[in-house]
């Protein structure tokens, strides 16, 4: 009989959207195409996700009023109420019951708040497995460095984090790392087993009515070299934009034009209206926020960008949006930190790296007004192993094997 997997994370798969979505939907199918038996359960915010499946437990917020620490935190508070939200607990046992799963695999270490406690009072005894995407508690110090908090409140936030991982880590048969770091980071703090698991993307199919509509933008805005930055409401995707480009996009020349989408084009613009009015009017001279996108319409914009920017400076794991723009064959300008777990890529042609402001205004110039270098038939097929299929290849099996 194929083995069973109960999967368990803080959000919904349905149309997923934003990176951790995309790694979790991907886990899924990859277990699905090796033939074995999955069901997934996110348990979350209804307010914060519009779609999900009938398996999923949205929840309703949390009555009273949010502290500035709870809306960095909602993770932790959603994998508390698992256990402490009697509907929640009766429900998650049910599922365990019924499914019978021989793996239960936690997406991100949150759910483990609540979850443990189910485990331990049911008695279950079946493989544990931990798929990190983050080493969460350097992530969140982060987060709350630049949210206004105390220094104080940080550390027992991250303190409180870091301790309930790393329980995670040693109870865990098996830990999902995405990085050769962070594999490092958790052997040396006792897991028994980690493999790395790479995120990757999904090639994507152009269809030609969505790339007409884009070209005909493009041609009736003037731009023949548009320059994309694709990125999630996520904080560490903002921060890294302010600190390596800001709202100066006048080293953009008079034929290119950036185009924010996804989440990423919300924070930004909230961000410019703190901005005097004559860099606000000068920043939407040469950038526009397009906002979420379908799968088609980011198909096209991938394939007719000439640019993409990875202006991430923060955070662990790895960025989903370095696989997409190695597989899209764009010209890249991105910070070191953006290809965490992506440095065999760097051989690539197009990819500049630039850690500081001046030099990613200046790498983002070049790169716009140079040529692009072609690649040849081994740097196309190198670019290929980003694609879920080669990236989680190795993880499937050593699941199959518990």
């Amino acid at each position: 009989m194929p083995k069973k997997i109960l999967i368990f994370g803080t959000y919904p798969i349905l149309n997923p959207q934003h990176g951790g979505q995309q790694r979790v939907s991907a886990v899924v199918n990859a277990y699905r195409k090796h033939g074995l038996k999955v069901k997934y359960v996110g348990i979350f915010l209804r307010n914060y996700y519009p779609d999900s499946n009938d398996c999923d437990i949205a929840l309703e917020p949390a009555s009273g009023t949010q502290t500035l620490a709870e809306a960095y935190t909602t993770d932790v508070s959603v994998g508390m109420r698992i256990y402490s939200d009697t509907d929640v607990r009766n429900r998650i046992q049910n599922i365990i019951s019924d499914f019978k799963p021989d793996v239960i695999e936690l997406e991100q270490f949150f759910p483990y708040y609540g979850l443990q406690k189910i485990l331990a009072a049911m008695q279950w005894n079946g493989a544990l497995v931990y798929n990190s995407q983050n080493i969460e508690a350097q992530l969140k110090q982060d987060i709350l460095s630049n949210a206004g908090l105390s220094s104080a409140e940080i550390k027992k936030i991250v303190n409180d984090i870091e301790q309930t991982e790393l329980e995670l880590v040693k109870a865990a048969n098996l830990v999902l790392a995405c990085t050769n770091s962070d594999v490092d980071y958790y052997r040396s703090n006792g897991a028994k087993r980690v493999v790395l698991a790479r995120n990757g993307i999904q090639k994507r199919t152009k269809i030609n009515d969505n790339l007409n509509k884009w070209k005909n933008k493009f041609a009736k805005d003037g731009v023949t070299k548009p320059v994309l930055f694709v990125g999630s409401a996520h904080p560490p995707n903002l921060n890294g934009f302010i600190n390596l480009l800001g709202f100066g996009a006048g080293c953009l020349p008079a034929d290119s034009k950036l185009y924010l989408l996804g989440g990423i084009s919300d924070l930004v613009a909230q961000k410019l209206t703190d901005q005097p009015n004559y860099i606000s009017a000068t920043f939407t001279l040469r950038a526009e926020f397009v906002g979420r996108v379908s799968e088609a319409d980011l198909a096209s914009l991938l394939m007719l960008a000439n640019t993409i920017i990875l202006p991430i400076t923060e955070g662990g794991g790895s960025n989903l949006k370095t696989a997409e723009a190695i597989l899209s064959g764009a010209k890249i300008v991105a910070s070191s930190h953006a290809f965490r777990s992506y440095e065999d890529y760097l051989a690539l042609p197009n990819i500049s790296i630039a850690d500081n402001k001046k030099m990613f205004r200046q790498s983002l110039h070049d790169s716009v007004v140079n040529d692009k270098q072609p690649r040849t038939k081994s740097q196309i097929k190198l670019s290929q192993k980003v694609i879920w299929d080669n990236v989680l290849h190795e993880m499937v099996k050593e699941v199959d094997s518990l």
